[in-house]
């Protein structure tokens, strides 16, 4: 899978795809969440199937790319993550 050039979570676009670790595809990019001030990237909001989810940047995030995010978390896995409200 090209997934492109690697980007910061500042070049990250919505809607770019969300894969687990195991290559499956979780669904989109929501919106990127970080602190401007700070300019810390703290995880992004994943929108798939059913509610959106949260995937944290320090555990979770292993890889953005311009046209695909892996995370750390293979797709059993990420049916856990949080409600974006619940983190």
């Amino acid at each position: 899978m090209d997934l492109g050039d690697p980007v910061s979570y500042l070049g990250l676009e919505e809607g770019t795809p969300v894969f687990a670790s195991d290559g499956r595809t979780l669904g989109r990019v929501g919106r990127v969440v970080f602190d401007a001030e700070a300019d810390i990237f703290e995880g992004l909001i994943v929108e798939g199937d059913g509610e959106p989810r949260f995937a944290d940047g320090d555990d979770v995030v292993l890889a953005m790319h311009e046209r695909g995010v892996v995370l750390a978390v293979d797709s059993a896995g990420a049916r856990d993550l949080p409600a974006p409200g619940d983190r």
